[in-house]
């Protein structure tokens, strides 16, 4: 905080030191320009003596303020004494010149000030006394002759009084005396000479002093007039000059601006409402690095709002130094809402154009692309800027029309024709794709009115031009389609009577046109189809439907049933009045058998599930039991109703242990085999124990749409023996294997039979056209899956007949039935089957466990062949006979038997495989081979896999 001035130690120091200079008048202010001593009486202030706190620009004759603060800064800046030039004062009734003087002032213990005092001089007084011109300093010349002039006044003074005091002696000294006014004459011409010379001089300045009074005031009108706000700052980015417009967007008066900083006014805070540092400040930068520059900054009003301006900023130097900055600006804030409209306007119209799937190109006048836009860069297909820079026609416009296309392009830029609107031409994109486009087109011009080229607007109207010419084509196709279809069409009318009906549906009801003519649709619908017809015909009428398709049965002239399948659609007026139904009819009698057919088949299945020896089920993926067949009833005591699902089953029959986890339906259906899961303890309804050795494989999705599962098992309960126990094992694993196989065997039959289905109901539904070529084509598809189905139930049955005596078999027919259980199931897993050497031995034998050994070999090698994912997978089953030894030998490719196991295979137990594997297979087919025939099994590895060998004598004379 600032000591307090003591005005007795002020005016002791002025006395002191510069009292006779200044005993006139004199204030005193400190750097802030305030007012803090005043002497004597100043006309261009209106205060007592004493101490003051006013600033010296509020309070100032506006006319000194310019120079004033001129001589202020050059005082702070040169800390030395400084003077103005003379400053006419217009305002005064007797005209005056005014200089003002200010030299640093000093107090002990206080802060450096500043003496200020101001120097008068008449209008007159300024023209006639030559003794003031020294203190004007205007010019050299000037300035000597004043001087001698002053020397030549007072020689004539002593002169004069030397004349008084010594008239006595005149006669003394006349010599002297003439000499004397000789020389006063030679100064006196020479006065006159210096007073015609100064007399000169002041006539010049005074038409210096009457052009600077010009050229302030006009500079003053300027400066007022002019449409911007400009405000002068001094070395301190303090205001020392505002003009009306200024104060006026600012919103302060220019009188409060003056000497205050004009960061802190104006320019203190940053568009997003953050404080402004001096040191970040454009304007403030000017005054410490002297640049120029122009620039757009946000100033702030005194009632707090802000403005966009446009500014430009210059230093004022002054003898090399800077001395402050002028700072002319004008509110832009019109502008700046007008140019974000104008910017939103044109992204929503860039927006519009890139959304719209308009192409816009535009070309120069040497068909050059200039620019094309997303629409039209997809189009073309390439991105813009492999396109800017293309030739339009030599790239993008067909051969064909480019010479026409170009002539157009040329009378646009010789304006020889205007703007062309839905101009029609093909194009040709870079993957030499056509389009056929139509284009707006408009002439582009620069600011001189000059064409520079052409903005082109197009759309794609390839669609349009192609679907015109489809609907043509499609009218035509309509009627020849109506006259030659191998489907029935109808047009019917809304009561029911036939308006038009086409060949094929008088051949298909056995009328003539004419009589279908006459009757109506009701007379030839089966009476129990009649009413679900009509009914859906008043939903079509009442706006409920917009079509329906049922399956119904139509009578014929000569009096058969045949099935039907019905589309209709009511076709209406502009209006949305009904006006006639156009009916299809597809006769789909032959697909009814053969669903009736598939039907039986299935049936079928399930009896021979139902009637098997061993305890079946079926469920589907979601756990819920489809079928269980007799003997698991009979076995379990629980009926279908009593245990619906797997979860009732587990609860039941398993004591709510793991049961059939949905997980394995998932491994089973991933990986499409047959999963063993051993032996399990059953609890039956009157809580006996029994023990089952069960499989599941999956079957496919033959029911409802959902995937099902065959459960397999076998009651071992009774079974003392161990030998007999593995024998039904290995009995029951062949059988997985078996249903396991029939699953893959069902798998693609019974697709081939969704897919016809579906596909012949797709074709009713969508009203396609079917051929009675393609209805006889898909009807043996059906038959000849069917039959193979059918082939695929007898395997099944004959394979769990029992065997009690031999057979007279051919060897052949084992092996065909052998490849034809198997088969699917190597193709899937891309595994070839090869039968080499002759296989025409008939012999007697039991060919059901001649067949399970085999089976046991070939699932063995296919398992092994899946694990170690060979490539290029084979078993190959060679056959020889040589005195009444038959030899069959089954190799394969799949890596050899482990080390380890090889010696110790054949052993109950012992498996070659690494999940699934009962241990069970190899040693039963070794006992069935050895006490069953008689024979003998062995096997070995070779190079690249292992070979099974069987060796059955055939002694007996029955069995060659």
């Amino acid at each position: 905080m600032q000591k307090l001035i003591n005005p007795i130690e002020i005016e002791k120091h002025l006395h002191d030191n510069l009292f006779d200079y200044f005993s006139s008048g004199c204030l005193i202010i400190d750097r802030d320009y305030n007012i803090v001593y005043k002497k004597g009486k100043i006309s261009y202030l209106n205060f007592s003596d004493g101490i003051l706190s006013l600033n010296i620009f509020n309070n100032l004759d506006k006319v000194l303020h310019y120079h004033m603060r001129i001589v202020i800064n050059r005082v702070l800046v040169s800390n030395m004494k400084e003077e103005s030039k003379f400053i006419q004062m217009e305002s005064s009734q007797d005209e005056k010149f005014v200089k003002i003087i200010a030299q640093p002032f000093y107090v002990p213990s206080q802060k450096s000030m500043i003496l200020i005092s101001f120097k008068e001089i008449e209008l007159e007084e300024f023209l006639l006394n030559g003794a003031i011109l020294p203190s004007l300093s205007e010019n050299t010349i000037i300035s000597t002759l004043s001087s001698q002039v002053v020397e030549a006044r007072n020689e004539i003074q002593n002169i004069s009084d030397e004349l008084l005091f010594s008239k006595q002696n005149m006669s003394m000294i006349n010599a002297e005396l003439q000499d004397s006014n000789e020389k006063l004459q030679s100064t006196v011409e020479e006065l006159e000479t210096s007073s015609e010379e100064l007399q000169s001089s002041n006539e010049e300045l005074l038409a210096s002093l009457s052009s600077n009074r010009e050229l302030q005031n006009k500079l003053s009108l300027i400066l007022e007039s002019s449409i911007d706000g400009i405000v002068g700052l001094d070395i301190h980015s303090r205001h020392i000059f505002v003009n009306d417009k200024a104060a006026k967007m600012l919103g302060y008066s220019a009188e409060y601006l003056i000497g205050k900083s004009s960061h802190s006014m104006w320019h203190h805070t940053k568009p997003d409402g953050s404080y402004y540092p001096e040191e970040e400040c454009p304007i403030v930068r000017t005054l410490s690095s002297g640049e120029s520059a122009r620039g757009e900054e946000l100033f702030w009003r005194k009632n707090g709002s802000s403005f966009a301006v446009e500014f430009v900023r210059s230093p004022i130097v002054e003898d090399g130094k800077i001395t402050g900055a002028v700072i002319s600006f004008h509110d832009i804030s019109d502008k700046k809402s007008l140019e974000l409209r104008l910017k939103n306007e044109h992204e929503q119209m860039l927006l519009y154009l890139e959304v719209s799937g308009l192409i816009i190109v535009i070309l120069d006048k040497n068909a050059n692309i200039v620019s094309v836009n997303r629409a039209g860069s997809e189009l073309l297909g390439l991105s813009r800027d492999e396109i800017v820079g293309l030739n339009w026609f030599d790239n993008f416009i067909d051969k064909q029309v480019r010479l026409e296309v170009n002539q157009v392009f040329n009378d646009m830029i010789n304006e020889k024709i205007g703007s062309i609107s839905h101009y029609i031409n093909k194009i040709v994109d870079a993957n030499k794709t056509e389009h056929i486009i139509s284009w707006n087109n408009a002439m582009y011009r620069d600011e001189n009115g000059n064409i520079i080229g052409i903005i082109a607007i197009g759309n794609d109207v390839t669609q349009e031009e192609s679907l015109t010419n489809e609907l043509k084509i499609s009218n035509l196709r309509y009627e020849q389609t109506f006259k030659t279809a191998q489907i029935g069409i109808a047009h019917v009318g809304l009561e029911g009577s036939s308006i038009d009906v086409n060949d094929y549906l008088c051949k298909m009801v056995g009328y003539t046109k004419d009589e279908l003519l006459k009757i109506t649709f009701q007379d030839i619908t089966h009476a129990d189809d009649l009413y679900k017809d009509v009914a859906y015909v008043s939903k079509l009428l009442e706006n409920k439907l917009d079509s329906y398709h049922i399956q119904k049965r139509y009578i014929t002239k000569g009096g058969d049933i045949i099935w039907v399948n019905l589309s209709v659609v009511l076709l209406r007026d502009s209006s949305d009045k009904p006006l006639y139904f156009i009916s299809i009819i597809q006769d789909i009698s032959q697909i009814k058998l053969l669903m009736l057919e598939l039907e039986l088949k299935k049936n079928e299945l399930e009896n021979v599930i139902r009637f098997a020896p061993n305890p079946i089920m079926l469920y589907n993926e979601n756990g819920e039991i489809l079928l269980m067949n007799k003997a698991f009833e009979e076995i379990t005591g629980y009926t279908l109703k009593e245990i619906a699902t797997i979860e009732d089953w587990s609860k039941m029959a398993m004591g709510g242990g793991d049961g059939l986890n949905l997980l394995d339906i998932e491994e089973l259906f991933k990986n499409t085999i047959r999963l063993d899961k051993g032996a399990r303890t059953i609890i039956t309804k009157d809580a006996k124990e029994v023990t089952w050795l069960f499989s599941l494989a999956p079957l496919g999705d033959v029911y409802g749409g959902k995937r099902a599962i065959i459960f397999s098992a076998m009651d071992i309960t009774e079974v003392q023996r161990k030998e007999e126990l593995m024998l039904a094992q290995s009995r029951q694993a062949a059988m997985g294997d078996m249903i396991g196989m029939i699953a893959h065997q069902w798998r693609q039959p019974l697709s081939v039979i969704s897919m016809v289905a579906n596909n012949l109901r797709v074709n009713l539904e969508l009203n396609e056209e079917i051929s009675l070529s393609e209805v006889y084509k898909l009807t043996d598809i059906l038959n000849e899956q069917t039959q193979y189905l059918s082939h695929t139930i007898d395997d099944f049955r004959t394979f769990f007949k029992p065997e009690r005596a031999k057979e007279k078999v051919v060897l052949c027919k084992i092996y065909e039935k052998l490849y034809s259980m198997t088969q699917k199931i190597l193709e899937n897993n891309l595994i070839t089957l090869e039968f080499t050497n002759e296989c025409d031995i008939e012999f007697y034998t039991y060919p059901n466990e001649l067949m399970q050994v085999m089976l046991n070999l070939v699932n063995n090698s296919k398992d092994a062949i899946k694990d170690r994912n060979v490539k290029d997978a084979k078993i190959q089953i060679g056959t020889r006979l040589r005195e009444n030894l038959l030899t069959i030998t089954l190799c394969d490719n799949a890596g050899g038997i482990d080390k380890l196991v090889i010696d110790k295979l054949g052993e109950p137990y012992i498996t070659t495989k690494s999940v699934n594997g009962t241990g069970l297979g190899i040693y039963m087919s070794l006992i069935i081979i050895e006490k069953h025939f008689g024979g003998s099994m062995s096997w070995k590895n070779i190079n690249n896999g292992s070979c099974f060998t069987i060796e059955i004598p055939l002694v007996n004379a029955q069995e060659i």
